[in-house]
């Protein structure tokens, strides 16, 4: 067998065993397509399990004889290392599921509605795997306690005690809003299961004010998570400046912008859900037609476009577990991914009224993950299928916000102009309190002021968010990080290839090896080796 095919065998376990180990997420990109009967497991007696497997995988990683092989084979085999990287950075580092109970909303609530996401119809093969996700919480929540006594800390148990906010009732409102006999066949189980939820919420509640401080992964620990996991080369330090460079670029983009809006009446809101819908359907077209006539993207036939619907009764009670899009599996490339709307309201959050005045804004983004998502999966290379980590995929995706904004998307639209600055603004900002929380330099407390008096937003918001990062670090700067990493890359191909530099193709590379690291696809492009490759 050659290298080639010693890696891909590998990483071929390594991902069958990964879809069953990995924990559930709430964002949108590392969403795993898990079999019918998967639970999660993080017992104290899992995760010793899940140690000794990963250490056997990283032995076997190491012993393959890499000399002689190209660039792609070794670029596959850093990506087997980022994976395995990522699994002791769970498990011993972040440590969420023993110091955030967060985490287990995640694993338990948050499953059901990764369930529930998918379209119509409930048949019995889908209504079996929700009724073994629901089954499944008592005791989940049972090992939750037992795992978190001791050790979870005072401002992440906040932010679940936020997340499960009466999940016993809203459980059942969603299990009883499902269409056909699905309701009633989970009905029992739902029950069941937001009473243990419930009993979760008064466990954290009560224990919450006696529970320790938030204590952060420290600069050593996150620097290596930046070098081992994401793959980014780029110092913490360089990452602050660059993140305050671009939020004060932000703040003078949207000075301009909002001048140049005075006396321009904002567009109305739509007057139905199904009015935006029909919106989005004209507006995604529009975007692809964009593309192609300006010769910056070539999306291939058979992908599917990006759709919104109305938000379905049995998603409304679990909104907040996570993004209400279903950005479909391998195994569904080719039907419409969905975003769910909300109804026209004046007091919709910040991205949902962004969306709704010019869906547009929503397909330059989220569109731009469904579109990658699923061009990645139909990569020759099953390694590049994968999700590594997100600096890639939301970097490209903000990434195409700006390209589209340089190339004249949105000069019809001054407010719009005026949202895609604040985008800038918030995404900025993120850097700096990512960095800055996981290292120590900050508290939550002056994490949440940083932000309710610089995006600006609410103190209650800001607190929330605060705490969530401080939960997840590494999350919060991958769009800006991951944007000026591709704006490097492409500005280097220019100086190195001249006028034979084709911004099409680029571009299109981009987006099918969207799941592979940026320093990755440097040394593939330019021959740039990373200094943390062995």
């Amino acid at each position: 067998m050659s290298a080639w095919d010693d890696v891909q065998a590998l990483g071929a376990e390594i991902w069958a065993w990964r879809r069953l180990q990995a924990p559930r997420s709430r964002d949108d990109i590392p969403r795993m397509e898990r079999p019918p009967s998967w639970v999660p497991r993080f017992a104290a007696a899992d995760v010793e399990a899940a140690r000794e497997t990963r250490a056997g995988f990283a032995d076997r990683l190491a012993a393959l004889d890499l000399a002689g092989a190209d660039v792609a084979t070794r670029v596959d085999a850093a990506l087997l290392g980022s994976v395995l990287a990522r699994v002791h950075w769970e498990l011993d580092v972040l440590r969420s599921w023993q110091r955030d109970p967060s985490f287990w909303v995640d694993q338990t609530l948050g499953t059901v509605f990764d369930a529930l996401v998918q379209p119509p119809p409930f048949d019995e093969p889908r209504v079996a795997a929700l009724r073994t996700r629901l089954e499944a919480i008592p005791g989940l929540v049972d090992t939750a306690r037992e795992v978190l006594a001791g050790h979870a800390e005072r401002e992440l148990a906040g932010v679940a005690v936020s997340m499960l906010g009466d999940a016993g009732g809203r459980l059942t409102t969603a299990i009883g809003a499902l269409p056909g006999p699905a309701a009633a066949a989970l009905g029992p189980a739902a029950r069941e299961a937001g009473a243990a939820l419930d009993r979760f919420t008064g466990w954290l509640t009560a224990e919450g004010p006696g529970m320790p401080p938030f204590r952060p992964v420290g600069r050593e620990a996150f620097t290596a998570f930046l070098r081992e996991v994401a793959l980014a080369p780029e110092p913490l330090d360089w990452m602050v400046d660059a993140g305050r460079t671009e939020f004060a670029r932000a703040v003078t983009m949207e000075a301009v912008a909002t001048a140049a809006a005075a006396g321009v009446p904002e567009p109305p809101l739509p007057a139905t859900v199904a009015d935006h819908v029909a919106d989005e359907v004209r507006a995604e077209a529009d975007v692809r037609a964009w593309y192609a006539e300006r010769g910056l993207l070539r999306i291939p036939a058979g992908l599917g476009a990006y759709t919104f619907a109305p938000r379905p009764p049995w998603l409304a009670p679990l909104v907040g577990l996570g993004v209400t899009d279903d950005l479909l599996s391998p195994s569904r490339v080719g039907e419409d991914p969905v975003s769910y709307a909300p109804d026209p309201a004046p007091d919709l959050p910040f991205f949902y009224r962004a969306n709704m005045l010019d869906p547009r804004l929503g397909v330059a983004h989220e569109g731009v993950h469904a579109v990658q998502l699923a061009w990645s999966w139909t990569h020759p290379d099953p390694i590049r299928r994968e999700y590594v980590d997100s600096l890639a995929n939301e970097g490209l995706a903000f990434y195409d916000e700006e390209m589209l904004l340089d190339s004249g998307l949105w000069s019809d639209a001054p407010h719009s102009r005026v949202v895609i600055a604040r985008f800038l603004r918030l995404r900025a900002l993120r850097v700096e309190v990512d960095v800055r929380l996981a290292t120590g330099d900050i508290s939550v407390d002056e994490a949440a002021q940083l932000l309710e008096e610089r995006v600006p937003m609410d103190r209650e918001t800001a607190q929330e968010e605060a705490a969530f990062f401080a939960g997840t670090p590494g999350q919060a700067l991958t769009y800006l990080v991951g944007k000026l990493q591709i704006q490097a890359l492409l500005a280097d191909l220019v100086a190195a290839q001249g006028e034979a530099f084709d911004l099409r193709a680029f571009h299109e590379r981009l987006w099918l090896e969207g799941n592979v690291p940026l320093a990755l696809q440097r040394w593939e492009l330019l021959g740039t080796e990373p200094s943390f490759v062995g």
